[in-house]
C-alpha cells in the first residue's frame, strides 16, 4: 500500500498482493475474507477530497460498468488499509474512514 496526502485530499495505491491478501484473510486482517471479492488480485487506485471519492482506477483502468463491484466491497477494503494509516485529523478521515467506524451506544 501507498498512501500520498496533501491537507485536504490524498490518493491511496493498493497493488494485486495487497487486495488479494486483503480478500483472503491474511496478514492483519487474521482470517476475515471477503468472499467472491471483485478486487482480489486487482491494482488499486482511489483519490479523495473533502467530499469523499472524486477517482477510481482499477488494474489502470477507469472502472466501467463490465466490472461488477459494490460499494461494500469498496468501502470495506479502504477503511481497512486506511483506518490504521490515515490520520485521525486529516480533513478527509470522515469520508474515507470515520463514518465507518461502528460505536457501541447501547445504555445498560
Amino acid at each position: 500500500m501507498k498512501l500520498s496526502t496533501t491537507p485536504t485530499g490524498f490518493t491511496i495505491w493498493l497493488s494485486a498482493t495487497n487486495t488479494q491478501c486483503w480478500a483472503l484473510g491474511f496478514n492483519k486482517w487474521n482470517g476475515i475474507k471477503w468472499p467472491c471479492s471483485a478486487l482480489g488480485g486487482r491494482r488499486l487506485r482511489a483519490d479523495f477530497d473533502t467530499g469523499g471519492l472524486v477517482d477510481l482506477t482499477i488494474d489502470g483502468r477507469a472502472v466501467s460498468e463490465r466490472l461488477e463491484l459494490s460499494s461494500d466491497e469498496l468501502n470495506a477494503i479502504l477503511y481497512d488499509h486506511l483506518k490504521d494509516s490515515l490520520p485521525t485529523d486529516h480533513s478527509c478521515y470522515h469520508v474515507a474512514v470515520g463514518q465507518y467506524i461502528v460505536r457501541n451506544t447501547h445504555e445498560h
